[in-house]
């Protein structure tokens, strides 16, 4: 069997995706198949289109096969493609701004003393009166629901 086949049989379309998921969604709901065996093929498919897409073969080999049809946007197979460049990253590690790196500190500092105090909320149980301000502190909402955490050996 070629590799390539379970790619091409999958849906290719927003509406194909749509009507896709609905059907699997409704088998796993009927019983047709494990829940635990689908959410591990699920989790194994996700890290091989990650593995994929991240590729930087497969990224040239993709934008070299877009300019044999045109440069800038263009369809093929129902799909609209478009070359374009990704957004800029900026790196001012060499730039030697004495101001850039004050501000990049107290950033920092504001971030630690944030987390600090998120920390200190985090422990209280009950309204909490602040001594200093007088002001009444009520503790964070904890929000968490149960997740299946899935390793793949």
């Amino acid at each position: 069997m070629n590799t390539l086949n379970t790619i091409t049989i999958l849906p290719s379309t927003k509406k194909e995706i749509e009507i896709y998921c609905n059907n699997i969604k409704e088998e796993i709901l009927q019983g047709n198949e494990s829940p635990l065996k689908i959410l591990k093929q699920l989790k194994a498919f996700e890290l091989v289109i990650k593995e994929l897409l991240k590729d930087n073969e497969l990224k040239d080999c993709f934008v070299n096969e877009a300019y044999k049809f045109k440069k800038g946007q263009f369809e093929f197979s129902e799909c609209k493609f478009q070359v374009k460049n990704s957004p800029a990253k900026w790196n001012y590690s060499n730039c030697n701004d004495s101001k850039y790196n004050q501000l990049v500190n107290k950033l920092n500092l504001a971030k630690e003393e944030l987390k600090a105090r998120e920390k200190f909320l985090q422990n209280i149980k009950d309204v909490y009166e602040d001594e200093s301000t007088g002001e009444i502190i009520n503790p964070p909402l904890k929000m968490q629901s149960e997740i299946i955490s899935v390793t793949l050996k």
